[in-house]
């Protein structure tokens, strides 16, 4: 009788869950109106997997920049980008980093990572994006920092406050038409380097290659190593401000794989200790390759 019992629980829970990821799924694809799909894999041959793109919807709704949506697997999509650059005359190789600060067990603490960040497709809010990305980093930091009630409209209208004073950027929200325009945005907002004005530069070659990708039930991230080669390190426009604390071009010598620290003008700074940065720098430091590069 027990056993009998245990059965029609599990039954019932199969039949429960099941429904309720059919109907979230459903829900997912109605709320995503088709009039607003975009289907981005036409501009991402390189890519195998079959999902599609939908527009998130508004942010009240838990909609974020962009999803991509398989039978019960909705996820945020991202990129992140390692942009190597070799010196001719002197052979010497540098990484473009940032430093940034993050919460490692319920700690601020600043690391060295890429530019990374999540694809820009359609965005219905009436929120501006800017607005909503500092509010929305705020918000997953006091999450990780434990806090015991996050006050979610109160932070949002701090930095509606600080917007309309002008202490947050102004720039136009910029969508994106693939993970590779992804990966350029990035590097250019978060660590001063526009890869697409130095494609124009005499004796600049410039290829890209993608050295990973990951999937989690959240989130699935193509990682891209963007490899430069010309006379002279190019300029970069430097960065301070609530996201990004530092940027450089860091030479291969000062990066420590031992130690799993990077040796800056703003002091040393451990690897950000998640999301694989570690292995993928030791990747790129042992020159490995997963794929031919493709000229940009």
């Amino acid at each position: 009788m027990f056993r009998n019992s245990l059965k029609r629980i599990f039954t019932v829970s199969v039949i429960f869950g099941t429904g309720y990821y059919a109907g979230k799924y459903t829900e997912q694809t109605i709320s995503n109106e088709p009039a607003h799909a975009v289907n981005v894999l036409q501009n991402q041959p390189e890519l195998t997997w079959k999902l599609k793109y939908f527009s998130a919807g508004k942010y009240g709704q838990g909609g974020r920049d962009g999803l991509w949506v398989t039978r019960f697997k909705p996820r945020y999509t991202g990129t992140a980008a390692y942009v190597v650059f070799h010196e001719r005359e002197t052979g010497k190789d540098y990484l473009l980093l940032t430093v940034q600060e993050r919460i490692v067990n319920k700690q601020k603490i600043k690391v060295c990572e890429p530019p990374i960040g999540f694809f820009n497709g359609e965005y219905p809010s009436s929120i501006p994006h800017v607005v909503a990305e500092a509010a929305e980093r705020e918000i997953e930091k006091q999450i990780q920092l434990g806090t015991r009630m996050v006050k979610y409209s109160e932070i949002y209208s701090h930095f509606m406050n600080e917007y309309s004073v002008g202490k947050l950027s102004n720039e136009p929200y910029k969508t994106d038409s693939n993970l590779l325009q992804t990966a350029y945005r990035e590097i250019k907002e978060e660590a001063g380097l526009d890869i697409l004005a130095l494609q124009n530069e005499n004796g600049v070659t410039i290829s890209h290659e993608i050295i990973d990708e990951r999937e989690t039930p959240d989130v699935y991230s193509v990682i891209r190593k963007i490899h430069i080669t010309g006379d002279k390190l190019p300029t970069i426009a430097k960065r301070n401000n609530d996201e990004i604390k530092h940027n450089e071009w860091v030479a291969f010598e000062n990066i420590n794989l031992s130690t799993k620290t990077v040796k800056t003008a703003e002091g040393e700074f451990p690897i950000k200790p998640r999301d694989r940065v570690y292995e993928d720098i030791q990747k790129i430091l042992d020159g490995k390759k997963t794929t031919s590069p493709r000229p940009s």
